[in-house]
């Protein structure tokens, strides 16, 4: 792997990037080695293509704080020397594929060489403003939950110019991401459509009014503005 493919969260020397890329393995979502949807956090994970979803999990295997990881996105740092492992299920949004460096290969470099600490300082910045969304979103109903995940997967999108966005997820990996079954999902979908707020189609979800999509969750947003002011982009 070329240490320059990868959109590192801070400046590191070319040393440190040669390092780093030299205990890294790549794996897919097709990787024999990988549990089909859970995950041991064992490591730091870069999305170099797709999106997904990582949702923290439970002892009795709950599902709660469903966080958007898209390309060029670090995680799995904050897991990283825990006394507990950290299990996490994972639902790909778009077929993905990672780099993936071990933490016992991480923590061998660190003894030797201090700027690996400062990788994983802004590696965990990167992604800690949308872990806080995720909690945050956890204390509001389910319709804010559902419209908070709506946004953040448009957000987290290529969508081409004055063109609606259109998220290509089905009811189903959308339940499973906001933690809500089927029924009550479809309760929150029926009513944002009638409102003229979206449209439901097969194996996807159209946007149509992003800024009345944003006042709906605007309690949140306002929460989540100081940590990160462009968590969502500006409606035009």
């Amino acid at each position: 792997m070329d240490s320059e493919q990868i959109a590192w969260p801070c400046e590191l020397s070319s040393e440190t990037k040669l390092q780093l890329t030299a205990i890294s393995r790549s794996v897919n979502s097709n990787n024999a080695n990988l549990p089909a949807n859970h995950w041991l956090m064992d490591g730091v994970y870069y999305l170099r293509q797709g999106m997904l979803t990582v949702t923290l999990t439970s002892d009795s295997d709950k599902q709660y704080l469903s966080t958007v990881v898209a390309k060029d996105d670090w995680f799995g740092v904050l897991a990283i020397d825990r006394a507990d492992p950290l299990v996490v299920a994972i639902v790909e949004v778009a077929p993905s594929s990672y780099w993936f460096f071990p933490a016992a290969s991480i923590d061998k470099l660190a003894k030797g060489n201090a700027e690996i600490y400062k990788w994983l300082y802004f590696a965990a910045c990167q992604f800690q403003p949308r872990l806080l969304g995720a909690v945050i979103s956890e204390h509001h109903s389910r319709r804010t939950r559902v419209v908070y995940v709506l946004l953040e997967l448009s957000a987290r999108q290529t969508t081409i110019s004055g063109a609606l966005p259109q998220l290509k997820v089905s009811q189903q990996k959308l339940s499973e991401i906001c933690c809500l079954t089927r029924p009550r999902l479809n309760e929150v979908l029926k009513a944002l459509q009638q409102q003229g707020l979206i449209v439901v189609q097969r194996g996807a979800i159209q946007l149509l009014d992003l800024a009345a999509l944003e006042r709906e969750i605007s309690q949140l947003y306002f929460s989540l503005s100081d940590s990160n002011p462009s968590f969502f982009p500006t409606a035009k």
